[in-house]
């Protein structure tokens, strides 16, 4: 397992916030369904939310998030926002006027010593407005290069439209470049997305999948103070099952990982070229998406391993669910049996703190239900989760079939290429398979463009490339 991953685990996902300097700083893992109440009382006096201590924030928890703030209906900013995190945050639509991005950290190219290099760096919502040209698509901060076009870097509401420069909606539409340009970044916006799913799906299997082994085995030892065995075979498969989702979304989450930092670096090449203020030749444009065929298509394995591991995810809980068993057993204790000594003992292995029925087993037994209702509704808890692999699987599985698209009209062009036919396959493949609310965002983000009519293309016919101008 990977060191981040470690971490998020031992921390066992903790989320908590702290005052400081009128400064609310957000602490741990922004995961789905965490409670942001918390908050209330600090944004009543304070409008400051730093996000410099978050290791991880998943999708929803964002969307929450945002809902969340956005409801306050009070201006409140937010600073030191990590690289992944607001490469998501920024897609979220409608994005409310009431938050402020105070600053952030941007993906950037530069140069050294000639070869390029791709880092990240803090930059302040102040600077924008002299760093932009509206005669270009790049900006710059002196010899840096956000690694994104001028209206790809800010989320998009009428509040950040003001500080943007003027630009054709549809450029896309117009010039092929930067439709390239605009897809590669939508493909990898989106595989960061799969991985973020994926990361989710991971947390929250293996805390529950812990959670169940935990209350299993409670049950068991407890019913072995009455001389009542059952199988620990539930326990054994949950643990073995919790060790291969592991194994499984380690591997492939470091598969996705890779395939962000290479098409990265595509698209940084790609920029670069762009910025030269020349033409992209048919050969370039072959080079590049060639590239990223060669990049993506090495997570061709993924949708099946995911598909697979939800299937067997779900059979193992369907099959080591032992809670009529245990309901059986339960009713078959002899209330003369039961000891005081018993009692407490089998009330410390269950963890009932209910002081009401301490003294009592009849009233104790109560609470041993609901312990079993408990363990019931942590089973079916698990299986929402499956839904994670599929929508990882649809994700990455959509981008995957668009790469064969575009490898097949490399092969078969060979040499005569009809851009403007491949972008409308393109948009045409990406727009039926907008499955996710994560795809939609993203395609509204970097891809907002008229959809391709085949009796009434928006295309120019001639595609010709504008030059990328340095500033």
């Amino acid at each position: 397992m990977t060191g981040k991953l470690n971490t998020l685990l031992a921390n066992n996902n903790r989320f908590y916030v702290v005052q400081e300097n009128q400064v609310v700083l957000l602490h741990g893992v922004l995961f789905d369904g965490v409670n942001l109440k918390i908050l209330d009382d600090l944004l009543k006096t304070n409008d400051m939310i730093d996000f410099s201590n978050v290791q991880y924030a998943s999708w929803q928890a964002l969307i929450s998030f945002h809902d969340y703030i956005s409801k306050l209906e009070k201006p409140i900013s937010i600073k030191n926002i990590p690289n992944p995190i607001y490469n998501s945050m920024k897609l979220i639509k409608d994005f409310s006027k009431y938050i402020r991005i105070g600053s952030f950290d941007l993906r950037f190219i530069h140069y050294n010593e000639g070869a390029i290099e791709v880092s990240s760096r803090k930059v302040n919502i102040k600077r924008f407005p002299g760093i932009f040209n509206e005669e270009g698509y790049f900006a710059s901060i002196n010899d840096y290069f956000p690694l994104a076009t001028q209206w790809q870097m800010l989320p998009r509401n009428e509040y950040y439209d003001e500080i943007l420069p003027k630009h054709d909606e549809y450029i896309i539409d117009q010039d092929f470049e930067i439709f390239v340009y605009s897809y590669l970044s939508f493909t990898l916006s989106n595989f960061h997305l799969a991985n973020d799913i994926l990361r989710s799906v991971f947390i929250s299997v293996s805390g529950q999948l812990k959670r169940l082994v935990l209350s299993v085995s409670s049950f068991i030892e407890a019913l072995k103070t009455f001389e009542l065995e059952i199988s620990d075979k539930p326990v054994k498969e949950l643990e073995k099952m919790q060790k291969g989702v592991e194994s499984y979304c380690t591997k492939e989450m470091n598969l996705l990982d890779a395939t962000v930092q290479e098409l990265e670096l595509v698209i940084a090449e790609y920029q670069s070229d762009l910025l030269k203020g020349e033409a992209i030749s048919d050969q370039g444009f072959v080079k590049y998406l060639g590239d990223s065929v060669t990049k993506i298509m090495k997570c061709e394995g993924i949708p099946n391993t995911l598909d697979e591991t939800g299937a067997i995810f779900g059979e193992v809980l369907f099959e080591n669910n032992e809670n009529e068993e245990i309901r059986k057993l339960v009713g078959q204790i002899d209330s003369d049996q039961v000891t005081p000594e018993i009692l407490t003992k089998v009330r410390g292995i269950l963890n009932i703190m209910n002081p009401i029925s301490e003294d009592s087993w009849e009233e104790t037994l109560e609470d041993v239900h609901e312990e079993i209702n408990v363990l019931d509704t942590l089973f079916k808890q698990c299986v929402p989760l499956l839904q994670g692999f599929d929508l990882t699987m649809q994700v990455v599985d959509h981008r995957l079939n668009e790469q064969r698209e575009i490898r097949k009209f490399l092969e078969n062009k060979k040499g005569s290429y009809d851009w403007a036919d491949l972008r409308k396959t393109l948009i045409n493949k990406v727009n039926s398979k907008l499955v996710t609310e994560q795809e939609k965002y993203s395609f509204a983000y970097y891809l907002r463009t008229q959809l391709v009519d085949e009796k009434n293309s928006k295309l120019d016919p001639g595609l010709s490339a504008k030059s990328a101008l340095f500033f």
